[in-house]
């Protein structure tokens, strides 16, 4: 239903409510009691239905969360398919390793610099997690007028670790919105990364033993732990980069289950 035909439909049904139930009946209360016969529903406009854009935004203005989907879930595709890192895996990078990210923009704070420019601080979120996005006064004269709550972009950064937070230095911010994306071209996956689901809290000892085990096979596969448990992402520092090895699968058998590791 369009906003007309809800906005005659809410007051139609106030209305009625206010007319029967009121203290002192109306004019039509008395004449429906007396007839049985109801005022008329008003005629609503015949309009389109709102898109699921539309009802995912009023779910979240009304209930302050997503419940039927997420604005994101369009873009999963490219998440899978692509260089594209997740916060909750952001959150465990090496300082000053650079990422691609897909979020959407909840948050938008702008300062004065000593040198009298603009700069920005957002919080974009994605399907896993959120983060503070750090985008300086060159960037962000650039493209401040698209920094809309609310929307989703294509962030290229460099994690930046400090006084034990983890922030996005912005270094690209790239509209999802507009037409651009459609020709979007990111280095595509040739340099996978290897999952590995393991409790890595469990067992310190042996923990250290499949660190060690990481190391003997160096490469340049990123390794990203996943724990169950905490339902967090971690991916270790590029010492621990790997070469994909069946040799090496079979060894981390002995800690995981065969389902529990994944090259994409």
């Amino acid at each position: 239903m369009h906003l007309a035909g809800l906005d005659l439909a809410l007051d139609y049904g106030a209305r009625r409510q206010r007319e029967l139930y009121d203290s002192q009946i109306s004019l039509f209360g008395i004449i429906e009691e007396s007839t049985g016969v109801a005022e008329p529903l008003p005629e609503l406009p015949n309009v389109p239905e709102f898109t699921d854009e539309v009802l995912l935004e009023m779910e979240n203005e009304l209930l302050g969360l997503y419940i039927s989907g997420h604005p994101l879930e369009k873009y999963i595709g490219t998440v899978n398919s692509q260089e594209i890192t997740r916060i909750s895996e952001v959150l465990e990078a090496e300082d000053g390793s650079s990422h691609h990210i897909i979020g959407m923009i909840k948050t938008k704070q702008q300062i004065m610099t000593k040198r009298g420019q603009l700069m920005g601080f957002l919080v974009i979120e994605d399907l896993t997690s959120s983060i503070e996005v750090v985008v300086f006064s060159e960037l962000y004269q650039e493209i401040n007028h698209m920094l809309d709550k609310d929307r989703a972009i294509l962030l290229k950064a460099k994690v930046q670790q400090q006084d034990e937070q983890v922030k996005l230095i912005a270094e690209k911010i790239t509209d999802l919105s507009t037409t651009e994306y459609n020709n979007l071209e990111l280095k595509k996956t040739n340099n996978r990364k290897l999952y590995i689901k393991y409790d890595y809290t469990n067992d310190e000892q042996q923990f250290r033993e499949l660190l060690g085990l990481l190391a003997k096979y160096s490469g340049d596969i990123p390794v990203v732990l996943y724990n169950p448990i905490t339902n967090q992402y971690r991916a270790l520092n590029s010492n621990y980069n790997i070469v994909e090895s069946t040799e090496l699968v079979s060894k981390l058998l002995s800690y995981v289950p065969n389902n529990s590791i994944v090259f994409k």
